[in-house]
């Protein structure tokens, strides 16, 4: 039998109890939400529940130069993998809210957005905070080298 569950996830029912469709379980990389059930990975913002909105949300803002400690799993072992950049945006409230880090490596730009609320966010440190004017800094995509700076809060 099949149901919708988690959102736009396609559960599928059996006397084990629900899979996702497809057929990947435990072993192939679904994850155990809190109710017994298993979850892709990409179906991660469904998982996070009231319960699970942290208050410390409000610390950085966009312009601020962030580190976001992120789990990784890589096949049985958990790490924590540092994302340095800086905040270009945030957007979003309540379980949904995210926040978009740009950083340049290797001589190209790499934006990754982030679910604010994610239990796979193991913290977020503020390096330095920034003086802008604006909420969103998309200009900042258009600039290049020493333009694409923020100028330090005071």
């Amino acid at each position: 039998m099949w149901s919708l569950g988690f959102g736009r996830a396609i559960i599928r029912r059996s006397r084990e109890g629900p899979r996702l469709a497809g057929g990947r379980g435990s072993s192939q990389g679904g994850r155990r939400g809190s109710a017994g059930f298993e979850y892709h990975p990409r179906e991660e913002i469904n998982v996070i529940t009231n319960d699970t909105i942290t208050s410390d949300g409000a610390a950085f803002r966009a312009g601020d130069t962030v580190r976001v400690r992120y789990r990784v799993i890589e096949g049985n072992r958990e790490r924590i993998q540092n994302f340095e950049g800086l905040c270009i945006q945030r957007k979003g409230s309540g379980v949904g809210e995210t926040f978009t880090v740009r950083k340049t490596s290797f001589g190209v730009a790499v934006e990754r957005v982030f679910p604010l609320h994610s239990p796979k966010i193991a913290g977020i440190d503020v390096i330095s905070r920034g003086d802008v004017r604006r909420a969103k800094l998309y200009y900042i995509r258009e600039k290049v080298g020493k333009k694409a700076r923020v100028k330090k809060a005071r």
